[in-house]
């Protein structure tokens, strides 16, 4: 399933969607939809058995292991059909029968989805040891583990289940909201000379023209590459208008390459071998935090670059990781001040009471850097560039590391007053790094 990356300017993206299906008219529809049902049934019919086996760790660990490789098969199908409904009409918004066709979808989606709500409910009715007895004394089931680690995540925001099964009867009545406004609106045309033209970016144009009148001095359009076309044609069309579009400013996110044991994995929903960023998550182990490596990632690069997400680099807990990297920079730098407070070195609160006159060129260089994260940070915001803020903490990360690894270079040592001036250096340098990590979301520990 592919998307040209920048298409013409007078043409919008298209996807390539027969490895889903070839129509809305295919009968491998219909006929996953019929799998579906029929494996969710398989599923439904075990509901209550897992609670009434908690006590029974073997049985209730093959029951994990059945029910949740029934879900996901189910879920598979599901969502195959969907990611076609979607992506389809998502390009055919001046059709209504597309439109028709994905509130369908959902709805059927609903219905068949209906008999399983119980599934997650009776899992997390489980108390954590149950399950990891179940899972030790059935093997197979343990490869769930990440899964119910996620599906544990959602216990304690969780209603009852009537009022998960009334959330769920009412998704496919917004689906239809949905329909209703993609129906009226794919049948409205303005004429321009002697040609007809959709309206359907007209809301776009509309909200654009909005924050313009309003008076906003700042625009910030976020799209991905599958919608550059799209974007330009609005932008147009609002100065064409008489708005001066100098405030609106785009950002183009390219699309990201999953790369697994040195190889891409190829996206296909069909195939089931899409990757979610739930799922990718899923991933890293509990040592390594997921979320925190993912953010340090994604803001790497530049949102005009193409991204390839290394996963088995992204696990690795080494220096050619870089947020472990930037990570250990932090971790190290904590555990020089707790080396000081056990030989009672402490940085008194009135700076001009420590030697920084002891500082050699290497450390003062050091501790300019690291001053100049505030600057860094100022000018990521003006150019709409995170990026610069990663790429700020590595090269603070790799001066601190090269310079930490001479053995010239002890912060604690017999010379106290070298030490105290060391150790200032230090959480300048602490404060610097632990602060661009906290503007990027990623944690700062204090140990690694």
């Amino acid at each position: 399933m592919n998307a040209p990356v920048k298409p013409p300017a007078n043409a919008l993206p298209e996807w390539r969607l027969d490895d889903l299906y070839d129509s809305r008219q295919d009968p491998r529809i219909e006929a996953d939809f019929d799998a579906a049902a029929e494996i969710n049934g398989q599923l439904a019919a075990l509901k209550g058995a897992f609670v009434a086996a908690k006590t029974k760790s073997a049985e209730l660990g093959a029951l994990i292991d059945r029910g949740i490789g029934l879900y996901q098969a189910t879920t598979d199908k599901l969502w195959a059909i969907g990611a076609y409904a979607s992506l389809a009409s998502s390009t055919a918004r001046d059709d209504p029968a597309w439109a028709r066709f994905e509130a369908d979808v959902r709805t059927r989606s609903s219905q068949i989805a209906a008999d399983s709500l119980f599934f997650t409910l009776e899992l997390n009715a489980l108390e954590d040891p149950e399950i990891e007895a179940a899972l030790k004394a059935h093997p197979p089931a343990a490869i769930w583990r990440p899964w119910l680690r996620r599906v544990r995540l959602s216990r304690p925001h969780e209603l009852s289940h009537e009022l998960e099964r009334m959330l769920l009867d009412r998704g496919p009545a917004v689906a239809n909201w949905v329909r209703l406004y993609d129906e009226t609106l794919a049948t409205l045309v303005v004429r321009s000379g002697a040609d007809k033209q959709p309206t359907y970016r007209t809301p776009d144009i509309a909200y654009h023209i909005e924050k313009l009148e309003r008076g906003f001095d700042l625009i910030i359009d976020v799209f991905g590459a599958d919608h550059i076309a799209e974007h330009q044609e609005v932008l147009a069309a609002v100065k064409a208008l008489g708005y001066d579009i100098t405030p609106i400013r785009s950002i183009i996110y390219q699309f990201v390459t999953l790369i697994r044991g040195g190889e891409k994995v190829k996206m296909s929903t069909r195939k089931a071998t899409y990757i979610t960023l739930d799922q990718l998550l899923e991933e890293f182990p509990d040592e390594v935090g997921g979320a925190d490596v993912v953010r340090f990632f994604f803001l790497s690069r530049k949102s005009d670059s193409q991204f390839d997400f290394d996963l088995e680099l992204a696990k690795k807990q080494a220096p050619e990781n870089p947020v472990f990297y930037v990570q250990y920079a932090h971790a190290r730098l904590a555990s020089i001040f707790r080396e000081g407070a056990a030989k009672g070195l402490a940085l008194p609160t009135d700076a001009s009471q420590i030697d920084l006159n002891r500082l050699g060129p290497e450390e003062i260089e050091l501790a300019k850097r690291a001053l100049g994260l505030p600057e860094v940070m100022s000018a990521a915001a003006e150019a709409l560039e995170p990026h610069r803020i990663t790429f700020y903490l590595l090269e603070l990360a790799t001066e601190f590391h090269r310079y930490y690894n001479k053995p010239a270079n002890r912060i604690i040592g017999p010379d106290r007053e070298l030490s105290m001036a060391r150790m200032y250096m230090a959480a300048i340098l602490k404060s610097a790094i632990a602060g661009g990590l906290e503007l990027l979301g990623v944690s700062a520990p204090e140990r690694m």
